[in-house]
């Protein structure tokens, strides 16, 4: 297991069934979460006894992903987000804080989109889908989500604000995505600065739980954060 940068990526596979996670704090600690989510995923999921299939596991090894520059800001006691929601002239996305366990799942959902669309349309900023052209920021709901199956709409309409939000985390890709952004937040946004913490102090444990199907025996062996950060690690894998 080696590190690249601050990220941690690892990936098992168990039988035909191959899982991957990132985290960006220390080995120790993303080897931890790993393995609780993998050890609930397959006592609750598999439906059968993980002892047999960790003799099978193969060892971890890192996953190459690209790193984009992704900036979070967070607002509080916003009073004008019914002028928000739809608005085209911020190139970034904007998620209600209220559903978001840590920065960390917003900045990993940042990774794997930027890594989607620079795959699936050779670093240009927009995919084809069917008949449908998919942002960096659609995808990152998406991929916020969790979700292995899902169209962007859904999770937009799922974690994206609506007028009675509060509470904002706007997110940028990209450096001139981010300069520009905070520009118009500045000057659009009717609320305040905040810190993460401030915003997590707000967070909807109840509705988190519900929209990524948390189990209680996942919650035994893990946190809430644990068990979203694996679902969005090892989203379509």
């Amino acid at each position: 297991m080696r590190r690249r940068g601050s990220l941690t990526a690892f990936r098992f596979r168990i039988g035909h069934c191959s899982l991957h996670y990132q985290h960006r704090n220390t080995v120790s600690h993303g080897s931890r979460a790993c393995w609780r989510g993998l050890k609930t995923l397959l006592e609750t999921e598999m439906g059968r006894d993980p002892e047999g299939c960790w003799a099978r596991m193969s060892e971890p090894r890192l996953e190459r992903a690209f790193e984009p520059y992704v900036e979070v800001v967070w607002c509080q006691d916003v009073t004008n987000a019914a002028d928000l929601v739809g608005w085209d002239g911020l190139k970034g996305a904007m998620v209600d804080a209220q559903l978001v366990v840590s920065e960390f799942a917003l900045r990993l959902a940042a990774m794997r989109a930027f890594n989607h669309v620079e795959h699936n349309h050779g670093g240009g900023e927009t995919k084809k889908s069917g008949s449908e052209n998919v942002s960096v920021y659609d995808q990152l709901m998406l991929e916020l989500s969790g979700r292995s199956k899902g169209q962007t709409r859904m999770a937009a309409s799922h974690f994206g604000i609506t007028p009675a939000s509060t509470c904002v985390a706007f997110v940028f890709v990209g450096e001139a995505d981010a300069e520009k952004g905070v520009r118009m937040i500045e000057q659009h946004v009717m609320g305040r600065r905040c810190t993460a913490d401030d915003a997590f102090s707000m967070s909807n444990h109840e509705r988190i739980t519900a929209l990524y199907k948390v189990m209680p025996p996942e919650l035994e062996v893990g946190s809430l954060e644990d068990a979203v950060i694996f679902r969005i690690g090892a989203r379509g894998v």
